[in-house]
C-alpha cells in the first residue's frame, strides 16, 4: 500500500531563496527535500525590508515545489524600538517577527487545509504556535538553526562595553526563557546538530527530538579548480548577523595585520549582503570588499581558503559545508566548526588565536601536498556525511511515526 501523502506547511523567517547565507540555504534544501519526497507543500512567509522578495520573483524551480504565500512585515531594528522593549517581557529579537496580518495568513491556511505537519523554521516564528494550537490539528514541529540564547551570550560574554553587556545579558534572560520554556509545547523538535539536541534533552524537552543536519544536493556542487587564486584568503556571510560581523571585526584588528606582514603576497577577499561602512574602511590593494556577489559558488569556487573567525554562535555553519564540497581550506575557529563533526588537520584546520590563523596560512601557502591532502579530505567527509537526500528521507520517516 502506497504511503499517504504528507501534507506540510513551512513557516519560514524569510524566502529561502536567493542561496547567500547560510539561513536560506538551510531552509531551501529542506523545502526541496519535501517536494523530492512527494509532500504536499506550502510555504508561508515573511517579506521584510531585508528580504523583499515575492514569490512571483522566485525561478521556476522553486514556485514548482510549494504553493507559496508572502506577507510583508517590518522586522527593521530601531533604538526606541529596543528601548521600549525594556518595559516588555518578551524578547526584542523575537518579538520583531509577530505581525497581525501574517497571524491573519496563518489563520486563513489552517482554516482552510487539513495539514498533517506544521513545520517552523526557527525560533523566530514561535510566536505563532498559540495561533497554530487554535486552528489546526496539526503536529507541530520546531526545526532549531541554533541554540539561539547561548548566541547572544557568548556575545554577552565577549563584548568589553559595560552597557551593550547589561542590554545583551537582558536578551539572553528573554530569548532562553522562551527558547527552552517552550520546548515541550511542540509536538517534536527538530535541532540542526546532535549536540544541539542533547542540550535541549538535559534542559528538559521530553517531546520526540530529530537532529537533522543541513545537508546539501551533492550533485550540484561541483568544485573548480582551474579558477583558483592562489594566496586567496575570503570570506562570505550576511553582515547583519551579528556574530558575522563581531567575528569580521576581531579578524581585521588582529590577525589580518599579521598575515599581511609575513606574506604580503596574500589577498583577502570579503563578501556579504548588508556590508556595512564599517567593513568597507578596510578596503586596500589587498583587501578586496565585494559586497553581496551574484553567484556564492562562483565566488568560492575563485579563491583558495575560507576564513570563520567566529567567537560567538551555536547550530552549525552551513556555509563551511559548502565550501567543504568545493574543495576549500577552512580556517575556523572551534566555535565557528560546531555541529559538524570535521577533524582538525585532516579536513578542516582550527584557529582560536590571531597568531594561529597567520600560522595556518603560511603552512597552506609554502606546503601545496597539505593544502591539497586537506582540500581532498574536505570534500570527501561532506559526500560521505552531508547528503540532502538521506537527511530528509530520514526526518519524513519520523514524521510519520509521529502521526500514527
Amino acid at each position: 500500500m502506497p504511503l499517504k501523502q504528507l501534507n506540510i506547511l513551512q513557516i519560514c523567517f524569510r524566502m529561502p531563496y536567493p542561496l547567500k547565507d547560510g539561513g536560506a540555504i538551510a531552509m531551501y534544501y529542506m523545502t526541496k527535500g519535501f517536494y523530492d519526497n512527494e509532500c504536499k507543500l506550502t510555504l508561508l512567509v515573511p517579506r521584510t525590508s531585508k528580504h523583499d522578495i515575492n514569490s512571483n520573483d522566485l525561478p521556476p524551480e522553486i514556485l514548482k515545489m510549494a504553493k507559496i504565500d508572502t506577507v510583508k512585515i517590518n522586522t527593521d531594528i530601531t533604538l526606541w524600538g529596543a528601548f521600549l522593549n525594556l518595559f516588555s517581557k518578551e524578547s526584542y529579537y523575537l518579538s520583531r517577527y509577530y505581525d497581525r496580518r501574517f497571524n491573519d495568513k496563518l489563520i486563513d491556511l489552517l482554516k482552510s487545509n487539513e495539514f498533517d505537519i506544521v513545520h517552523i523554521e526557527s525560533l523566530k516564528m514561535g510566536g505563532y504556535l498559540k495561533t497554530i494550537r487554535e486552528n489546526s490539528m496539526a503536529k507541530v514541529v520546531m526545526r532549531s538553526h541554533n541554540i539561539e540564547f547561548l548566541i547572544w551570550q557568548r556575545m554577552a560574554e565577549a563584548t568589553k562595553s559595560i552597557i551593550k553587556k547589561w542590554y545583551l545579558k537582558i536578551l539572553v534572560t528573554r530569548i532562553r526563557k522562551r527558547e527552552i520554556g517552550t520546548l515541550n509545547d511542540y509536538d517534536a523538535i527538530v535541532p540542526i546538530t546532535e549536540i544541539d539536541g542533547d542540550f535541549f534533552v538535559q534542559e528538559g524537552c521530553k517531546k520526540p527530538v530529530f537532529p537533522t543536519p543541513a545537508g546539501l544536493d551533492l550533485d550540484k556542487i561541483k568544485p573548480e579548480s582551474s579558477k583558483i587564486e592562489s594566496n586567496s584568503l575570503f570570506h562570505i556571510g550576511a553582515l547583519d548577523w551579528m556574530p558575522n560581523l563581531e567575528a569580521l571585526k576581531w579578524f581585521m584588528k588582529n590577525s589580518w595585520p599579521l598575515i599581511h606582514e609575513n606574506y604580503p603576497e596574500v589577498k583577502l577577499y570579503i563578501a556579504g549582503r548588508n556590508m556595512p561602512d564599517q567593513i568597507r574602511k578596510y578596503c586596500t590593494e589587498n583587501v578586496i570588499v565585494s559586497g553581496e556577489v551574484d553567484d556564492a559558488t562562483d565566488f568560492m569556487n575563485s579563491k583558495q581558503i575560507m576564513i570563520v573567525p567566529l567567537l560567538s554562535g551555536s547550530g552549525m555553519r552551513l556555509k563551511i559545508v559548502e565550501g567543504m564540497a568545493l574543495g576549500k581550506i577552512i580556517i575556523s575557529t572551534t566555535i565557528g566548526a560546531e555541529g559538524i563533526a570535521c577533524k582538525n588537520l585532516e579536513n578542516i584546520m582550527i584557529a582560536d588565536t590571531a597568531h594561529e590563523f597567520a600560522e595556518i596560512v603560511g603552512k597552506i601557502i609554502n606546503d601545496k601536498i597539505f593544502a591539497d591532502l586537506i582540500s581532498a579530505n574536505a570534500m570527501a567527509f561532506v559526500h560521505q556525511n552531508f547528503d540532502n537526500r538521506i537527511f530528509i528521507k530520514r526526518l519524513i520517516d519520523n514524521y510519520r511515526q509521529l502521526l500514527l
